[in-house]
């Protein structure tokens, strides 16, 4: 019995510390995020080759709210809701696939949208809490003040798209006129998001070597 408490303390002390596997993670969300609004590939006349499907994106954050959960539960809430979007946004990546999902689920968009949205509102709030118990406080308001933006964009320009069906030619004509800039803010949005977190891992990095530095310099 004392043997087996000795391997499982030893197997602990193995284990990186809980900063370490933040710092993986953040890493993690920062490629996530840039595979789900930039597009990573190559596009030609007729056809474009996608190199990382934003399908991968959701994955990476699925994998990450399974590596946080335990220190973040309501992470737990979020393993789910990021699997359907992972499968859905696969299928999509198939023109003919996904046309026929919406055809034959009308309200299957609308509910993916709303599922993105609470995705994305729920684990930029958890993310910025564990930053704040880190120490990172100035990164983690700038991280929320992002998630209310980036929530807030997508919810006006899903409700743009939707109410085109509503009007006349004329309108829509004046929608795809305004959603060009629109959508460049709301990349603006997530290009400040991926930074904070960069600088938040730099942060993380610089407070974890000072505290090595103090501890060997003690006797």
């Amino acid at each position: 019995m004392i043997d087996r408490n000795i391997a499982f303390e030893n197997l602990m002390a193995d284990e990186p510390p809980a900063r370490d596997v933040l710092i993986k993670n953040l890493w993690m969300i920062v490629g996530a995020y840039i595979i789900l609004h930039f597009n990573v590939g190559f596009s030609f006349t007729n056809w474009s080759l996608p190199l990382l499907p934003s399908s991968f994106g959701w994955v990476w954050l699925f994998h990450v709210t399974r590596t946080l959960r335990d220190r973040r539960p309501t992470l737990r809430l979020l393993t789910t809701p990021t699997i359907v979007l992972a499968f859905f946004s696969f299928f999509q990546s198939a023109p003919t696939v996904g046309e026929q999902l919406t055809a034959a689920i009308p309200i299957l968009s609308l509910f993916i949208s709303i599922v993105t949205i609470y995705v994305h509102f729920q684990f930029l709030t958890d993310v910025a809490s564990m930053l704040e118990e880190e120490g990172c406080v100035q990164y983690s308001k700038k991280i929320l003040r992002c998630r209310t933006y980036i929530v807030v964009l997508i919810t006006c320009s899903d409700l743009v798209v939707r109410s085109t069906t509503f009007f006349d030619g004329s309108f829509v004509n004046v929608i795809e006129f305004v959603m060009p800039p629109f959508l460049f803010v709301q990349l603006g949005v997530i290009f400040l998001l991926i930074s904070y977190f960069v600088r938040s891992i730099k942060f993380l990095r610089h407070s974890t070597d000072e505290q090595v530095d103090i501890s060997d310099t003690q006797p």
